[in-house]
């Protein structure tokens, strides 16, 4: 069984410690982290809408893809697909990094050779009747973007539209994160579901979101935009809420199975 030597040295104490562990004690401790790397791996995949029969390589990227095991699993996964191994795997993430860094300094060399799209960090949308969150723009759509959805009425006579930014990936919205926008717009007086808004969301390249919201039969029209550092969530706060989505997502279809049920005997769905 291949076995290596572990050694620590503590500066300020002048002391160390030294011991050698095997690799099947390894692939113990650090069970879960494998998991874990399955896990991304098949979300990743996910939200790409693309089976695991559909990869065509699969390349390894980062230090820890040297560990046997996590070849052996990543090769599992894809049915036995061998795994490419011909790059550096560290020099692979530094490359990026540098890639990128020269796209957004402007580098001319780059800016020629290298095309880098940016994507939205989670959905974007809006609330409708009940506090449902309606995505407009999906998470991980590449930006630029654009996307328009229409809306009904659901009261008779009902004189105005009116609605909130949220973003998030729950179905109810307060499980998600409010931008501190809303926007509202008069409409006809008809009945209930034949007066319409066209509600619009477009990002553009420096990541400015611009929500726009038309009524088609006088044309009114209101707008609202909200700036990247506005709705700016840090790296922590994007993954905790994504984790919250996958973790709580048979309550969540149970909750808003619910409120759509309450909605339908009020007739408002």
């Amino acid at each position: 069984m291949p076995q290596a030597q572990v050694s620590v040295f503590f500066p300020r104490l002048s002391k160390g410690y030294q011991t050698t562990i095997s690799r099947a004690l390894f692939e113990d401790l650090c069970a879960e982290l494998f998991k874990k790397t399955i896990k991304v791996s098949e979300e990743v995949l996910a939200e790409a809408n693309v089976t695991r029969a559909q990869v065509q390589e699969v390349v390894l990227v980062g230090g820890s893809t040297r560990i046997p095991k996590v070849r052996t699993l990543l090769r599992d996964m894809f049915g036995g697909k061998e795994l490419r191994q011909s790059i550096n795997p560290d020099e692979a993430v530094a490359y990026g990094a540098a890639v990128h860094a020269a796209v957004l300094t402007g580098d001319k060399f780059f800016d020629k050779t290298v095309t880098l799209k940016d994507v939205t960090a989670l959905s974007l949308g809006v609330v409708v009747v009940g506090e449902r969150f309606d995505p407009i723009i999906k998470k991980n759509t590449p930006i630029p973007c654009k996307n328009t959805k229409t809306y009904r009425t659901v009261c008779n006579n009902q004189p105005k539209a009116y609605s909130q930014v949220y973003q998030g990936e729950r179905p109810l919205v307060k499980d998600n994160h409010y931008l501190n926008k809303d926007f509202e717009i008069e409409v006809p007086l008809r009945p209930a579901g034949q007066a319409t808004v066209d509600v619009t969301y477009e990002i553009d390249e420096s990541g400015l979101l611009t929500v726009t919201c038309v009524e088609p039969t006088a044309g009114r029209q209101v707008k609202v935009q909200v700036t990247p550092q506005e709705a700016h969530l840090s790296e922590a706060d994007i993954q905790a809420m994504i984790e919250k989505a996958n973790r709580y997502k048979r309550e969540d279809q149970d909750a808003l199975r619910d409120v759509e049920e309450q909605l339908r005997r009020q007739h408002l769905l």
